[in-house]
């Protein structure tokens, strides 16, 4: 049996119900409720202050708790009564106060849980004339099944964030547009108006800015370079068409190329080897990855078929990488050994911007927040190598890499990496082990350093599921992150709901499995020494 039973008053004091001593006036002789736990249940709502939705996963609706206990006096019924209405008065102050802790004992050395519970039926005691012994029956209702350990679990992460990610619109190219693609050489840095019939340079230690630096038939929305040449994707005529021009500028050809017999579709991206152009073209109910020798001799407009859209191609002279749908995939040049999901991205969105070198595979996500890496040879992903501010979070676009930097565009400007090797910030890791029987939520406390905290994002590294930020913490100001009721909270008690990034944020990944080790990282476009504390109670 119990060993014993306590409900929690208005002011926080646990009141006995039951408690197996020989001293004890009060005790319940049956409890239900106290361990089953229903199914889960899924539902999914929109959130009308952001896009996306937000997965509401629960358990069905609660559970019922019924008591029935018994309180009794040697002296006469009057002190009976009065044990009586002392239990009374904490199960009515359940319902005033939102709730009271219902917390007991298995045994004499056995778990000590706890749920939270508000009066469901109210106490029928049974009078007896001349009887001293009362028996009453009192119902609870408890919106989480789940029986929590009295326990606190936390874990604070013992390294601070380090490190700087990003600089952000590190060059104004001048456009009224947006930047759509990015690529660079020893000298220049090019990218694509996507508003305009142009492709711009500047040189890359700053310097002369050409936004009209070549002209084209219409908006270009591809764009590839080699050591000779700049190649570009666009539309003219009602027909896909590559062009390029010496990588001076000079001998413009709008029609080098032909791409998908007049179709109609734009190559939407395009990368080139020493004997090839490839290119990718969305075409109704397929994405195909075509190619071309340089003499158009020999031209395959369905070398192959990804799943999701490919805005993005890159290769390393010995495997193709296109972008997709929450994945990165790699085929052989030749078209053996293709592998749809290679790299999983972290994120369900389209990859729009992808760039490769030696040793690693680099990745932009349409959705926006971060640049990942993954070892071309295999192993540990960073699904955040680098972790981008608000104003870059809005649909960046394009990615390329020097022996220095990562680049990509960012509305009118060009952003940067700060380092190539190392990438974005690092540390701030807590481990998270549930020792229960049940999934537990977590609650996270962001805690800044000396400096603001831009765009906070707390990650699970063995997939990247991520509760995503757009905002700054300020320093001094710590926000709390309740998994299980989904809120956000300033330490003053004040809501930060409204920087959640929904699209990028699944709440009911965080819940805690049952014997897992699971590695949770806190990471941002800014660090300063912050810090992330995980707190759980095991669940039963």
């Amino acid at each position: 049996m119990l060993s014993k039973i306590t409900l929690a008053n208005g002011n926080g004091e646990d009141i006995v119900l039951h408690e197996d001593t020989n001293a004890s006036r009060r005790l319940v002789a049956e409890a239900t409720g106290l361990i089953e736990t229903p199914e889960r249940r899924e539902s999914r709502r929109v959130r009308p202050q952001a896009h996306g939705s937000i997965n509401e996963s629960r358990y069905q609706e609660g559970s019922l708790i019924t008591l029935s206990g018994e309180v009794w006096s040697t002296v006469n019924i009057e002190a009976a009564l009065e044990e009586l209405r002392k239990i009374k008065q904490v199960c009515q102050e359940s319902l005033d106060n939102e709730g009271a802790l219902l917390k007991w004992t298995e045994g004499v050395a056995g778990l000590k849980l706890q749920k939270m519970v508000k009066l469901d039926s109210g106490i029928d005691p049974v009078l007896k004339e001349a009887a001293a012994f009362i028996p009453y029956h009192v119902q609870f209702f408890a919106e989480d099944p789940r029986a929590y350990s009295q326990t606190l679990e936390s874990k604070e992460s013992s390294v601070g964030l380090t490190g700087v990610a990003s600089e952000p619109e590190w060059a104004n190219m001048g456009i009224t547009g947006k930047i759509k693609q990015v690529c660079i050489d020893s000298g220049h840095i090019y990218w694509i108006d996507g508003e305009r019939s142009w492709i711009g340079r500047a040189a890359i230690g700053g310097g002369t800015v050409e936004r009209e630096w070549i002209k084209t038939e219409t908006p270009p929305q591809a764009l590839a370079i080699d050591a000779s040449h700049i190649y570009w994707g666009q539309e003219a005529g009602g027909t896909g068409k590559v062009g390029r021009a010496a990588i001076g500028g000079t001998g413009v050809e709008q029609s080098w190329l032909k791409t998908n017999k007049g179709t109609g579709n734009v190559p939407c991206a395009i990368t080139v080897t020493a004997t090839r152009v490839y290119w990718a073209t969305i075409t109704t109910g397929d994405t195909v990855i075509g190619w071309s020798n340089f003499a158009g001799t020999e031209i395959n407009t369905s070398f192959l078929k990804a799943k999701g859209k490919p805005l993005a191609l890159t290769n390393d002279g010995t495997y193709l990488y296109y972008g997709q749908d929450g994945s990165v995939g790699r085929v052989e040049l030749n078209g053996k050994e293709q592998r749809d999901e290679y790299v999983s991205t972290g994120s369900a969105s389209s990859v729009n911007g992808l760039a490769v070198n030696a040793s690693f595979i680099y990745w932009l996500s349409e959705a926006g927040n971060a640049v990942g890496r993954a070892p071309l040879g295999g192993g540990e992903s960073r699904t955040r190598f680098v972790s981008l501010s608000s104003a870059e979070s809005v649909g960046p676009s394009g990615l390329a890499i020097n022996t220095e930097h990562i680049y990509w565009g960012a509305g009118a400007f060009i952003s940067r990496s700060k380092e190539l090797a190392g990438g974005g910030p690092v540390g701030a890791p807590v481990v998270v082990k549930s020792n229960g029987a049940r999934p537990t939520p977590i609650v996270f406390t962001i805690k800044p350093g000396s400096a603001a905290l831009v765009n906070p994002v707390i990650v699970r590294a063995s997939d990247g599921a991520s509760i995503t930020f757009l905002g700054e913490v300020a320093p001094g100001e710590t926000w709390i992150v309740d998994t299980n009721l989904h809120t956000v909270k300033a330490n003053n008690g004040e809501s930060r709901i409204q920087f959640i990034y929904a699209p990028a944020t699944n709440w009911r990944s965080f819940e805690a499995k049952p014997g897992v080790s699971e590695t949770y990282e806190l990471a941002a476009s800014s660090a300063n020494g912050a810090k992330l504390l995980a707190t759980w109670r095991d669940a039963y």
